[in-house]
């Protein structure tokens, strides 16, 4: 017998933090490496909690969800490749108005080919600033 499960329902009940939760500002950096559940954590961070400030550059995972969970495996016939795709879709909180993109931090930041070079960290280095001038 096969229970076909609804994934799609959302929150369906409301998570009350303990009194000793952190309460501060939250900090999540991304840049185009960000996928994954790094990317659905940073969407429903940024969509539901206005102390979380996002910071970097444009995520490669989207403000969307992606799939995952459990993977199937195929072969293909010609080629021998073989190929993996998650069958659970992971949905965010947010409702994104532009589909198809990435996150979209807060703070967004642009490097150049000298900030690369110098192996400059921008994104910690504004955090570190915003920090110091509260």
């Amino acid at each position: 017998m096969w229970i076909r499960l609804n994934l799609n329902i959302g929150v369906t009940k409301e998570v009350i933090p303990s009194n000793s939760a952190y309460k501060g500002k939250i900090y999540m950096l991304v840049n185009g490496g960000t996928f994954s559940a790094a990317a659905i954590l940073a969407a429903n961070l940024q969509s539901v909690n206005n102390d979380v400030t996002v910071v970097g550059e444009e995520s490669g995972g989207g403000s969307e969800g992606c799939t995952g969970g459990t993977f199937k495996h195929f072969t293909l016939d010609n080629s021998t490749l073989t190929l993996s795709h998650g069958e659970i879709p992971l949905r965010t909180l947010g409702n994104y108005p532009v589909k198809g993109r990435g996150i979209i931090p807060g703070i967004n930041i642009k490097y150049t080919i000298n900030d690369h070079l110098a192996k400059r960290d921008l994104e910690m280095e504004w955090v570190i600033n915003d920090i110091k001038s509260k």
